[in-house]
């Protein structure tokens, strides 16, 4: 029988080829596994025929001598290019052997105690002790306890190997070594091509070009829908009639498309209350839900999460499996496989939740995640100006549409911030895996509209990478599907922190992540955390941990800390009837960002915002990438765009010098808002030119503070 002990539990298994045991940082105990090899069928592996010379020296290695061998893997068991295997024996470093079948160690049937050191470029390195007795074949593993934050996975399986000749028996010892910076239950990291959406304008032409083309099928998820939704929008274009303009909204490019299969999964915000359930969809799409047989499908998705107005929140991560990961690496798929779970569970206080997820995939080619729904406001420019005749309901007149161009009135909607990815790469199916799961899940339950919903086959994933974009695809999901992998990697990203953070969200009150970003900041002494978020009211229910994230990080890091939010600015001369007025906007960017970047290596934009419902059991859906090329560009390009052109050419590679432009730009343009709101009664049309000259604010970027005059104590 196999001994397996793990935190002082003495287990008694049966015998099989290949087991494993998970170490979980915070566990508190160090876990070991002893396995009696004495009457133990090793498994016979035959291998082609060596050498004379090979054959003597292969001979000589192997008879009648148990050795060891060490496979490093990442921790979806595929091979790890440049991992380092360390051996020590009492303190004394001793090299594996290169053999016929891999990197060998015999252990000379005596007794030995080997510390193995396993380590890779962007992995969380792991060590263990094996232990073999000599004589009985008691052979044991010591896992050691983990670093902080990290984790390790190991697997063995005792084998006969050799020729009709020559016979070795190999203990093998797999390591699975976790990443830095991506989440271990999701699907592993793969390279892609991944572009940078920074606003609706380029995210939604990129959707409207890619959709003119598909041909097979479209697969789309939203949190809202609003058929009209214009996806494309020439500049300059006032006088184009309605008709004209619904060839480009969503609904009328989908139903130009009725050879392909068209599905979209709409959010039901109502679960369970009669009569609500249609608040997220319109009639239009409605009608194609309630048709059949036409290609078109559509179903509404509630989230079943219950919570109470008090107690705890336990949240049911996915866990994962390291030997069956072996298992069907296909070099390693007849192994025998004994599967030991180990999960890690968060007990947290959370509010209600939804299906927020916005993603859409075309073709299995090309998939889209931002935090954007299909929704007549999700739309605009890098400019955000303050009047954009673009940003109009779709029914507006040529005439208003006029008088927004003249600034003689505010356009529909106002200026909005948010971004998007294009994914092109075996990602792209990862993406539409996490909708198929949802879309199955709603047809066994015979959801609304399941009656017309038909399931689909995942194109398989491409023998080659997309690109050179290191990718993952990262989701909450809530039970049954159980997936809360963006909070790890979120998680993880902070933890690797050094030089700075920047966040730019619709919230800021993510206890969780706070705990952390504190915790990091008080580990990295150089570390600056940016924050671009909206304001607050003191009615809003997430009001006191808005606020609580503000001043905790603000009363212990006043230095490196910063909050701003966004505005844009424009200022009119109105001809009255008597006398000129001038007008001054100052009109709040509405900050709809799901956005992290970190030292110029991680970036990560979905739907995800910064609270603990989007991390725990909210439906959410985020691209991470760890690439310090599209990164560092990212960034660049948004810092640029925050401050301005006055003073873009400041932007540099120091995060310190960044934090203190930022603040300087912020303080800068509050002082012209200031000027405005004294001063505009008295420009007139003779200084109005003087007055743009001297007193116009540079980009978008605002201090911000937030009040401990909340109104709702919120758990």
């Amino acid at each position: 029988m196999f001994k397996k002990t793990l935190c002082g539990r003495a287990v008694s298994v049966p015998q099989v080829a290949l087991f494993m045991l998970h170490g979980f940082a915070g566990s508190g105990c160090v876990g070991s596994w002893s396995v009696d090899l004495s009457d133990y069928e090793p498994q016979e592996v035959e291998i082609d025929g060596p050498s004379e010379l090979e054959r003597e020296d292969f001979s000589t290695y192997c008879q009648d001598v148990l050795s060891l061998e060490v496979v490093a893997l990442d921790i979806w068991a595929r091979e790890l290019p440049g991992a380092r295997i360390s051996l020590a024996e009492n303190g004394s470093p001793v090299s594996l052997t290169p053999t016929l079948i891999g990197d060998l160690l015999p252990m000379n049937n005596r007794p030995v105690s080997f510390e193995v050191s396993v380590s890779a470029s962007d992995h969380r390195a792991t060590e263990l002790e094996v232990l073999y007795d000599g004589g009985s074949g008691i052979f044991s593993i010591v896992l050691g306890e983990p670093s902080e934050g990290a984790r390790s996975a190991q697997a063995f399986r005792l084998e006969t190997v050799g020729t009709a000749e020559v016979e070795c028996q190999v203990v093998t010892v797999f390591v699975g070594l976790d990443h830095d910076w991506f989440s271990p239950v999701a699907a592993p990291p793969t390279q892609n091509l991944v572009e940078l959406k920074m606003d609706g304008e380029r995210y939604w032409e990129s959707v409207y070009q890619e959709l003119t083309a598909a041909d097979r099928r479209i697969t789309w998820s939203t949190w809202l829908w609003e058929s009209d939704f214009e996806l494309y929008r020439p500049e300059g274009e006032l006088f184009s009639t309605e008709p004209t303009r619904w060839e480009r909204t969503v609904l009328g490019l989908l139903e130009a498309k009725p050879d392909v299969q068209r599905r979209v999964l709409v959010n039901n915000f109502a679960e369970g209350i009669s009569g609500a359930e249609y608040l997220s969809i319109d009639r239009d799409l409605m009608r194609w839900a309630e048709s059949a047989d036409d290609n078109f499908e559509v179903m509404l998705q509630g989230n079943e999460v219950q919570l109470t107005s008090e107690g705890v929140y336990r949240g049911t991560p996915v866990d994962f499996d390291f030997p069956t990961r072996v298992q069907a690496n296909p070099q390693f798929s007849d192994r025998e496989v004994l599967v030991r779970k180990n999960v890690d569970l968060f007990e947290l206080s959370v509010a209600g939740g939804s299906y927020h997820q916005k993603a859409i995939v075309v073709d299995g080619d090309v998939a889209f995640v931002s935090g954007m729904n299909t929704k007549g406001t999700d739309w605009d420019d890098s400019d955000h100006s303050v009047f954009n005749p673009r940003r109009m309901e779709i029914d507006a007149s040529a005439s208003d549409r006029v008088d927004v161009q003249r600034s003689q009135q505010l356009p529909d909607f106002g200026p909005r911030k948010d971004y998007g990815v294009r994914v092109e790469g075996p990602a792209t199916r990862d993406v539409e895996s996490i909708l198929q799961r949802r879309w199955d899940l709603n047809m066994e339950r015979t959801e609304i509209y399941a009656e017309h919903a038909t399931s689909w086959d995942l194109d398989a994933a491409p023998d080659v990478q997309g690109g050179t974009v290191l990718t993952q695809v990262v989701a909450t999901l809530p039970p049954p599907l159980n997936e809360m992998s963006i909070l790890k990697a979120h998680l993880k990203a902070v933890g690797n922190a050094k030089e700075y953070i920047y966040i730019e969200d619709q919230y800021f009150r993510s206890p969780i992540l706070v705990d952390a970003i504190i915790d990091q900041m008080m580990l990295e002494s150089e570390l600056v955390l940016i924050v671009v978020t909206k304001f607050v009211s003191d009615w809003d229910p997430g009001a006191k941990h808005t606020y609580l994230s503000d001043s905790r990080v603000r009363n212990l890091f006043p230095d490196r800390y910063l909050l701003l939010q966004l505005k844009s600015f424009d200022a009119v001369i109105d001809q009255g009837w008597f006398d000129d007025e001038t007008l001054a906007y100052f009109e709040p960017i509405d900050t709809h960002s799901k956005l992290r970047l970190i030292d110029d290596k991680y970036l990560s934009v979905g739907s995800c915002n910064f609270n603990n419902r989007g991390y725990l059991y909210e439906g959410e859906l985020n691209v991470e990438v760890f690439d310090e090329g599209l990164a560092t560009l990212a960034r660049q390009d948004i810092f640029a765009n925050l401050v301005g052109d006055a003073w873009a050419h400041l932007i540099s590679d120091d995060p310190r010098a960044n934090i203190d432009l930022l603040a300087t730009v912020a303080a800068e343009n509050q002082a012209h808002q200031q000027w405005w709101d004294e001063h505009a009664d008295d420009v007139d049309s003779h200084w109005f030119a003087a007055a743009l000259r001297d007193h116009s604010p540079s980009g978008f970027v605002y201090p911000l503070e937030f009040s401990d005059d909340y109104w709702w104590d919120v758990g």
